[in-house]
């Protein structure tokens, strides 16, 4: 919504094009887009005070971006959001993490994103058979990011995107998948990826291994992912 011009319409003052774009970035993205990702609705560009939009969106993460329709116009806006459930809304301000000069922490040198689209053929974690509720964990420097729970199947499909600012990229990131359960999550397997500096997004299959002292078993299944890396902390 823009403010009234219908008031300053004797001084030649109007409506602009207004619109607005929404896309589906990585779950925990906190800054700034500075790639077009994927698109999932766009408003009509009308010359109008206020511009409606109703969509129905999956559970995700998303940025709206208002625009003008012609190139170069500026002008002042409100906008607003509706939705049926409780949502953690904020405008995006810095282009990349501010590591200030008097602190200890190593400053990010890669960024990193991880779409962890799947897995094949799990192994059956419970005691009587059939299928897995699973979900996996991303975990990268201190950081842990959880996709949604794909239940009833031994073949899931996630795809999450999750982003990383990365200080120590010669660290692997670790991909953990579980089975979601009333008392217990069972562990199904695990993954590590180096995801070294690569601009062309590459998707690979990663086997799965165990953990602690069965750390190098080869589990069942195929883990199936793709990875992202840059030097440039806002090539994204």
């Amino acid at each position: 919504m823009q403010k009234d011009a219908r008031e300053h319409k004797k001084d030649g003052i109007q409506h602009l094009v207004l619109g607005f774009h929404i896309m589906k970035v990585e779950v925990n993205r906190k800054y700034r887009v500075h790639r077009v990702h994927e698109a999932v609705a766009t408003s009509d560009y009308i010359k109008t005070r206020s511009i409606f939009l109703r969509e129905q969106l999956q559970r995700g993460r998303y940025v709206i971006i208002p625009t003008t329709f012609r190139p170069n116009e500026t002008g002042e806006f409100m906008l607003r959001v509706f939705t049926s459930r409780d949502y953690d809304a904020a405008e995006l301000t810095q282009e990349q993490p501010r590591i200030p000069w008097y602190s200890c922490v190593k400053r990010p040198v890669v960024v990193t994103t991880i779409t962890v689209k799947g897995a094949t053929t799990l192994q059956t974690e419970t005691a009587f058979g059939g299928e897995t509720d699973a979900y996996c964990v991303i975990r990268c420097e201190g950081e842990a990011v959880k996709t949604p729970v794909d239940r009833g199947t031994n073949s899931p499909k996630w795809d999450t995107t999750a982003i990383f600012y990365r200080s120590r990229p010669e660290k692997p990131i670790v991909i953990e998948i579980w089975n979601k359960s009333m008392l217990m999550d069972g562990f199904l397997g695990r993954a590590e990826v180096l995801a070294p500096i690569n601009t062309n997004s590459v998707q690979v299959e990663l086997p799965l291994y165990g953990r602690r002292k069965e750390k190098g078993i080869i589990k069942t299944g195929v883990l199936i992912i793709q990875v992202y890396s840059d030097d440039d902390l806002i090539s994204i």
